[in-house]
């Protein structure tokens, strides 16, 4: 009613309708649609939102390639790396960011608008990670992610054009489940009563594993009584892990537990490396709503699978973990709440873009290089006259690398001029860059 109204008072102001704070499949998205296409007279644009990790981002860059053209424009009004982003925002965020944005510029016809959100943090006072633009009261510095928005803001160009890309290169995507491993079990904020119900193959066999004496108590207040394994403090991310440690490509793992206070369930650690690097089956996280497979890797944690779920305080569960390579499946009290599959924080590859720049007459090419591997792209005009060229480069020895406020500048962009041949130019492409080359 009021955008009805609001078009026939004042038709050229543009309306922009929500279709909810997730992608699809998410309710409030595809129901946001539903009442967007209803209203198409009405609704200029809708407002999408995507907070992941940086392999969803690049594993979406055609995410609008087949979008109905003639729906509504499309505002991308919320988006960032907020999984696996290290701890201020690391490159390899960026660079999934930078592939995303690609897709972006890819399908500008429909694509109107886009804002990285949010902006700002006090680091005195962080309310949300990451932010682009960092600061104390005397100083500041932006994110890889901050760079990444400002170099392609500023070479865009007035039209798409076609690329071809032959990649002699193959970029397979390893096994995420570490050869050697441990498991365990946990907390976050609750006081729980454990059973340890032992582990086995995943065919039920026993396990051939290299034993130790003792379990590791990482974090919290442990103790044992009988068989019951007890951790009676209220801190979060308690850790205790089982002696022994796995070798085999999979395996079942069985405890019993019990909530005895406090605000979330338990914790089933497995795939334990170190301290930065390991998964957990969270039952009763997020305030005891929701039932979640994480994932924590050099330290940065991103969700595989989440499902609504409550644990119930006094409760006995059991609950069983399957792992068979990068697939993880798990049960609460015999019904299976999740049957999915560990992806890497990031994807491995060469991704290109072009547009022209009608009014300067440049070619601008965008190439990101998401992999650890070092290469060379041969750029070929097809027969246009190379004048001159220049290169915008975004990189750091590997992806996890930061910005801090005591190294602000650490990544950043470096300007440089290309060597031209006759139809382009050949040009090195680091590991784990952002290179933006302008041919006129």
């Amino acid at each position: 009613m009021i955008c009805k109204a609001l078009k026939e008072k004042h038709p050229e102001i543009e309306v922009v309708g929500t279709v909810g704070p997730f992608h699809y499949p998410s309710s409030d998205y595809i129901e946001g649609w539903k009442i967007a296409k209803e209203n198409r007279k009405w609704i200029d644009a809708v407002d999408e939102h995507y907070y992941e990790k940086p392999g969803w981002f690049i594993n979406h860059q055609d995410y609008y390639d087949n979008y109905d053209r003639k729906g509504s424009e499309i505002y991308v009004g919320e988006y960032a790396v907020t999984q696996g982003f290290g701890n201020m925002g690391s490159l390899d965020a960026a660079l999934g960011e930078a592939v995303y944005m690609m897709g972006i510029e890819n399908n500008s016809d429909i694509v109107t608008m886009a804002s990285y959100a949010p902006i700002f943090a006090n680091l005195n006072n962080r309310m949300w990670a990451p932010d682009m633009i960092q600061y104390t009261s005397d100083k500041v510095f932006g994110t890889p992610s901050y760079y990444v928005q400002n170099v392609m803001a500023n070479n865009i160009g007035t039209r798409v054009l076609k690329v071809n890309q032959e990649n002699p290169y193959k970029y397979d995507q390893t096994q995420v489940k570490p050869a050697i491993c441990r498991v365990g079990m946990g907390t976050w904020g609750t006081q729980v009563s454990f059973e340890d119900k032992g582990y086995s193959d995943e065919n039920g066999k026993a396990l051939p594993m290299t034993l130790q004496e003792l379990p590791t108590d990482i974090h919290g207040q442990w103790k044992t009584e009988g068989s019951l394994i007890k951790q009676t403090s209220n801190e979060e991310s308690c850790i205790r892990l089982n002696p022994g440690e796995i070798t085999s490509n999979g395996y079942i793992y069985k405890v019993r537990a019990k909530k005895d206070a406090g605000n979330e369930g338990f914790l089933i650690i497995f795939n334990y490396v170190d301290k930065n690097n390991y998964c957990w089956l969270n039952l009763g996280g997020w305030n005891n709503t929701q039932h979640g497979v994480e994932s924590i890797v050099n330290g940065a944690k991103s969700q595989v699978a989440t499902c609504p779920g409550k644990i119930e305080t006094g409760k006995w569960y059991d609950i069983e973990l399957k792992v068979v390579g990068d697939s993880i499946f798990a049960k609460l009290d015999g019904k299976e709440i999740f049957a999915t599959k560990l992806k890497a924080n990031t994807l491995p590859g060469i991704f290109s873009t072009a547009t022209l720049d009608e009014k300067t007459g440049e070619v601008i090419l965008k190439i990101a290089n998401t992999s650890t591997e070092h290469t060379t792209a041969k750029i070929n005009l097809q027969g246009k006259e190379i004048k001159a060229g220049k290169l915008i480069r975004l990189s750091a020895k590997n992806g996890l690398e930061e910005n801090t406020i005591d190294n602000p500048t650490n990544i950043y962009p470096v300007e440089n001029y290309v060597t031209t041949e006759k139809n382009g130019a050949t040009v090195e492409i680091p590991a784990s860059s952002l290179n933006i080359i302008r041919l006129k």
